[in-house]
């Protein structure tokens, strides 16, 4: 999945074409909800994640 995050521009400037996202998320996403591969990239510098161990815990009942 990736997610893009823009800055936010006047009318004209929307119908004048593409833009640059600032900045972007990009992610593995399963089904359960856990994710993996983290990838945050800035355009001048990218960050990547790599999950490397999960430790799922017993999920306890709702008051």
């Amino acid at each position: 999945m990736t997610i893009s995050y823009f800055e936010q521009q006047d009318e004209a400037a929307q119908r004048s074409g593409e833009q640059t996202p600032v900045y972007s998320l990009g992610f593995e996403l399963y089904e359960n909800g856990i994710s993996r591969a983290l990838v945050l990239d800035y355009t001048d510098f990218t960050i990547k994640g790599e999950m490397t161990s999960l430790e799922l815990k017993k999920p306890k009942p709702c008051p």
